[in-house]
This record gives C-alpha cells, structure tokens and sequence, in this order.
C-alpha cells in the first residue's frame, strides 16, 4: 500500500466523501424553502441593493452568485461580515435584501451583525445549524443539509454553494422544484469524481512533491472555489497558498512564478475561458507549467465533471479537496486536523 495512505483516513477525508449527500439532500430540501413572496418583491423592484455576507469559507462562497445577481439590474455587494458590522453598515437600508451565511449560525460577526440590521431590512439566513441565531432571526432560513461536521469545511461548503445558487435562480424568476432538481443531478458527478479519490491524491502527490507555495486564480463566480481553496489549503494542509483573481495576479504577483512555484488556474465559465487560457499561454512562455483545472484537463484530478456553467460552482472546489490531501500527506500530517483554529470562531 501507497504510505501516503496510512495519512488518509481521518475526519476531513471521510466527510469529504459524504459530500454528494450533503449536496443531494441539501437540494431536495430546497423544494419546501419558502421564498415565493420575497421573489416576487425581488422582481418587481422591492430593493435597492443586495448585500451578501459571510466569513472564512461562508465569504468566499458568496461569490459563486455575485455576478448572477448583479446581471438582474440590482446592485450587489459582497462584504465580509465583520467589515459590514464594523466598517460599512450605512451599506444597509430598509430597501436592501441582506443574505447572511454562517454555517454555525452563531460566530461572533455574525452575531454582531444581526443585533444591528436595520428596521426593514429583509434577511435570508443560510445555515447549517436549526436553532442558531442566525435561523431563529432570519426570514426566511435556508437550511442546508450536511450534516454535522468536525474538521475544516467541505460538505457544508458544497451544500452553501447549492442553496446559493438555488436562491439566486429562483430570485430571477426560476421554479424551485426544477432548479433544485437541477441542482440535485451534480451529486452523481461529484460521487463518480471522489470514487477516484486515492488516485487523485496519488497522482497529485507526484505533481506537488517538489512545491513550496501554491497560487489558485479564477474569475467570476471561479472566486468561490479559488477563495475556499485557499483558505482550505492553509487551513487543512498547513501549506503556503494565495488565491485571488486571475487579472489581479498579473500586478505584481507573478513575478513569483518559478521552481517550487505551483499555479493552478480555474478556466471558469465559457463567457470568461478565454481570458483564463491567454493567462495560461503566457505563463507557458514565462516557462512555468500551470496546472488547469476545467472539464477537459489531461490530469484526472483536475478534470472537472461535465456539468452545466452555472453548475460549476459544485464541481470546481473538489480538485483542491485532493491537493489539501497530498500536500498534507507529504509533510506528513493528517489533512483537517486542528491545532489552533476551532470550528466555530467565537471572537470577532
């Protein structure tokens, strides 16, 4: 047996394993979410501003939907919750829909925001937790459902993801039963990725073994994955990682390309492909290999499930749940287990 192997069996890889349940049953449960009304106010114009909110892994998902709602006319601002408590909560009126993410429901930001929103300003919670703050104070409450969780975010991350996405979907005037249905589907793709798992962190494990620093570029609603990959790798992996979006790595960053150097690039949405590989020609011919992750990558690993373009939020974390792995097993240390960090993260 592979020695790698005997790294590979704690917390974070199992419930990384249970993440096309937590996607499937987060997607089924979307049907009974109650939004109807606030759609409708949606579309006819009840607000003035988008407001989305979240901390760590619940930040950075937040922008797998940013660029879809701006696209409705109504303008949309991404803050991580501690800025909007402390720094921008004039950002908030009695005509802005607020969309708060917590998958505890009850870190200390978000806590603090809820005791400070305005009279009239509209709130939807996205948690994981029934009975947190967050779901008592919150109309209405999308709850996800991963399950419990113990080590550093994966399942509750994939299923944020999808109630983000069906909310947005059905905001712009989608059906709730055909879009999560929609949405449903992508646990069989992310079931067939993750049978593959050993070989993945096998093969990665090879790629990686002589990295130093990892940088993960993407643009759009791509920012998700790169943001909570990584946040993710720091986190799980202990390992030297940037993420940021593809044009803000051309001022200044790569100049950090080289030996020890790995870039992984998130292609993304058709609509934005073709910047993602003019960024990847030139970083072939500043004599760095970059590592693509789309759905037509030569490395299995990175070669993502063929899935719709609004869908590839769900599939473009999966790769980076495997790099957390072997880069982890090569310094050899669990992956996911804490030391410093908690879970819920109770000081602001």
């Amino acid at each position: 047996m592979n020695p790698l192997y005997r790294l590979l069996e704690g917390p974070y890889t199992r419930e990384v394993l249970e993440q096309p349940e937590a996607l499937w049953d987060t997607a089924q449960s979307l049907r009974e979410q109650g939004v109807q009304d606030l759609a409708g106010r949606f579309r006819h114009g009840a607000f003035d501003r988008i407001v989305l909110t979240g901390m760590g892994s619940s930040y950075h998902v937040l922008h797998s939907i940013a660029a879809r709602l701006s696209g409705t006319g109504v303008p949309t601002l991404v803050l991580e919750t501690s800025e909007l408590v402390h720094v921008h909560h004039a950002s908030l009126s009695a005509r802005s829909l607020l969309v708060i993410v917590s998958q505890s429901g009850q870190s200390a930001e978000t806590i603090r925001l809820l005791d400070r929103i305005p009279p009239g300003c509209r709130t939807i919670g996205i948690t994981n937790t029934p009975g947190s703050p967050l779901a008592v104070k919150s109309a209405p409450v999308l709850f996800t459902q991963a399950g419990p969780e113990t080590s550093v975010t994966c399942k509750t991350y994939l299923a944020s993801v999808c109630a983000l996405l069906w909310l947005a979907e059905v905001l712009d005037g989608g059906q709730a039963g055909a879009t999560a249905d929609g949405l449903a589907v992508v646990a069989d793709a992310v079931a067939d990725y993750l049978s593959w798992w050993r070989d993945h962190v096998e093969d990665l494990a090879d790629v990686l073994s002589a990295t130093e620093r990892v940088f993960i570029l993407g643009r759009g609603p791509s920012l998700a994955a790169a943001g909570a990959a990584g946040l993710m790798l720091k986190e799980a992996a202990r390992f030297p990682a940037e993420a940021m979006s593809s044009a803000a790595f051309r001022h200044g960053p790569i100049e950090m390309i080289g030996p020890g150097t790995a870039v992984f690039v998130l292609e993304g949405p058709a609509a934005l492909a073709d910047l993602s590989r003019q960024l990847v020609l030139d970083l072939e011919s500043a004599g760095t290999r970059p590592l693509v992750v789309d759905r037509h990558a030569a490395l299995p690993a990175l070669k993502l499930p063929q899935v719709q373009d609004y869908q590839l939020p769900l599939v473009e974390i999966l790769p980076f749940h495997m790099v957390a792995l072997a880069l982890a097993a090569l310094a050899g240390r669990e992956a996911g287990r804490f030391e410093r960090a908690q879970k819920i993260t109770r000081t602001d």
